[in-house]
Order: C-alpha cells, then sequence, then structure tokens
C-alpha cells in the first residue's frame, strides 16, 4: 500500500482574478492554478499569471495540449497535463521548463492503474486522479486505487467530501468549481470555509 506521508497539499484552481488568487494564498491554499486552455471559460492572460506569481505562493499552469503551453511559464512552478499524454510529453515539458510536472489521469480512463504507473516512471512529480462526473460518486474507485498509489484527488470536491477525501491520504486535494459562483469566479464564502476544513 502506497499512502501520501504529508500533509496534502491545497489547489485552488481555475482562478482568474487576482482577489481570489490573494483571498485562496492568505487562507492556506498552497498552489494557485491557472487554466491557458483555449476552450476553457476559466483562460487567463500571461499577465494574469505575472500578478499571481507576485503573490508568493506555487503556481500551476493548466494544459488541454502540448500546443497551449508558452511563454507564461516564466511564471510558473507547475505544468498540469491535463490530457492524455504520452511519456516523452513529460519529458519534453521538463527539458523545456525546468518545472515541476502534474499529470492528470481521468476517472474515465479505461486503465488507471497502467496510466498512473506510466506517468510516475516517465518522471512525472504528482498524479492527479479527476472524477469526471464527481468524487462523491466515485468513493470506492478512489480508495481502491489511493491503496496502491500516492495520487492526488480532484472533481467537484466540495467541503462535505473532504472528510472522506482526507482519509486516503491524497498527496494533492484539487477545487475549483465547487466553490464559483460561476466558471473563473470563486465565491469568497466558499473559499474560505473550504481551505479551513481541507487545513484542519
Amino acid at each position: 500500500m502506497s499512502r501520501g506521508l504529508t500533509d496534502p497539499l491545497i489547489k485552488i484552481c481555475g482562478l482568474t482574478r487576482i482577489d481570489d488568487a490573494r483571498l485562496a494564498a492568505e487562507r492556506g491554499a498552497d498552489i494557485l492554478g491557472l487554466v491557458f486552455s483555449k476552450r476553457s471559460r476559466r483562460r487567463v492572460s500571461i499577465d494574469t499569471a505575472r500578478q499571481v506569481t507576485s503573490i508568493g505562493k506555487g503556481v500551476a499552469g493548466v494544459y488541454t495540449s502540448m500546443d497551449e503551453i508558452g511563454d507564461e511559464v516564466r511564471y510558473l512552478d507547475y505544468i498540469q497535463l491535463h490530457f492524455r499524454h504520452s511519456i516523452t510529453d513529460i519529458q519534453k515539458v521538463k527539458e523545456m521548463s525546468g518545472l515541476k510536472t502534474i499529470s492528470v489521469v481521468a476517472s474515465l480512463d479505461p486503465d488507471i492503474p497502467g496510466s498512473i504507473s506510466s506517468y510516475r516512471k516517465a518522471g512525472t512529480d504528482y498524479v492527479l486522479l479527476e472524477f469526471v462526473s464527481g468524487f462523491r460518486n466515485h468513493h470506492d474507485l478512489a480508495s481502491i486505487i489511493a491503496d496502491r498509489f500516492e495520487i492526488g484527488l480532484s472533481g467537484r470536491i466540495s467541503v462535505d467530501d473532504l472528510p472522506v477525501v482526507k482519509k486516503l491520504k491524497p498527496t494533492i486535494i484539487d477545487a475549483s468549481s465547487s466553490i464559483e459562483i460561476e466558471p473563473g469566479i470563486k465565491d469568497h464564502e466558499k473559499l474560505a470555509l473550504y481551505l479551513k476544513e481541507a487545513k484542519s
């Protein structure tokens, strides 16, 4: 059985406003996630990345293809590969940027253990298991995978889900849509409560 040995990193993703990013940092978020996918309503600019970097927390850039990775990497600490990628992709990103990588494995993947093993062997720093239809619908699967691998967890994780999530000892707990008013706009009350519970 392989479990995370330390407290999980708390990642607040899909940030588009500097005030939301500052609040997340003040309330204890470890990683601030910025989406650079051209298809996302949460997409941000290089200037936003520069501003968020000035807050002084780890910043992750989220991408849905290799072609999206650009000059903004100079403001990042992590590159999150939010698509099915290859060993070569991980190696290219590391060589190009020198940054840590987060490899996302979707719950719809027909071979979740195989994908996790492949990404870890390729040298990715973290694997994030995303439950596409929401973590709440997949407690059993999450438990099975967490018993075998050190993984992070994401997928509409709400405050109510956190007690179960934390028992699985994930490396990262990732939140986005569950603490939003609308895509990219965080609800400050939900955000503060989420971080309080996640860090307790």
